[in-house]
């Protein structure tokens, strides 16, 4: 008799753990699928390090935090660089410097036009880095400027 009641008390306890198992799939599931949305599978691969502007010169500068990616993938990754001021300009991550090949091979810099670049105290500018399927990779903000936030 004993055998039985503690039986039947461990099925309802089965029941409720495999319930609440059940529901923390599907809420996770939910959560994939919005993260998946905007964002790529690739994010805490790559940073935008830098911002430059002075004297005509403008660039952007990258770094690759996982060593382990093949340049071949990730120059296929660009760069969406907006200011407050004109349209955004496109950059592939292909057409960057290697800045020290020998020693960091894993920054990179990436020519920009001036008109791109807003750093000036009333301005402001968005950096998207984008993997190949244009999924945000990461996200810079310059005085709160927030038109292409993902």
């Amino acid at each position: 008799m004993m055998t039985r009641y503690i039986s039947s008390r461990i099925k309802p306890l089965r029941f409720l753990t495999a319930l609440v198992g059940l529901i923390l799939v599907v809420v996770s599931m939910g959560l994939q699928s919005a993260y998946a949305d905007d964002c790529s599978p690739y994010i805490g691969a790559m940073t935008i390090n830098e911002v430059y502007e002075l004297g005509g010169e403008s660039w952007v500068e990258v770094r690759l935090l996982d060593t382990s990616l093949s340049s071949s993938l990730y120059n296929q990754w660009s760069l969406q660089v907006c200011s407050k001021r004109d349209p955004c300009g496109t950059y592939s991550l292909s057409s960057g410097e290697v800045l020290y090949p020998d020693t960091f091979p894993a920054w990179i810099t990436i020519d920009v036009d001036s008109q791109d670049v807003d750093l000036q105290k009333n301005g402001g500018m968005e950096v998207l880095l984008l993997d190949e399927n244009g999924y945000v990779i990461d996200y810079l903000s310059v005085n709160n400027l927030y038109s292409q936030q993902p």
